[in-house]
């Protein structure tokens, strides 16, 4: 079962600004303890002139509960120019 949330906002000029999270456990297949599983992501892009934009993004994972084997997150930030001609 996961229960998820997303927020989204925009506004003319200003960009637009994009929210989500997301927890839950799913059981494993061999009978072992319930995975957890929680998530959260932004992403927010900016506009330049023209079509060009700015785009900044973060997300973040976490798995665990089954173990060594199955316990993991991982973590992405970023920056990325969106360039248009």
């Amino acid at each position: 079962t996961v229960f998820g949330l997303g927020v989204s906002a925009q506004r003319s000029g200003w960009g637009s600004l994009n929210a989500n999270l997301s927890e839950g456990t799913t059981s494993q297949t061999t009978g072992g303890p319930d995975l957890r599983l929680k998530t959260y992501q932004v992403d927010a892009l900016y506009p330049l002139k023209g079509q060009n934009s700015l785009r900044f993004y973060l997300r973040n994972n976490q798995n665990g509960g089954g173990g060594i084997i199955t316990n993991y997150s991982d973590r992405v930030v970023g920056l990325q120019l969106v360039y248009q001609q």
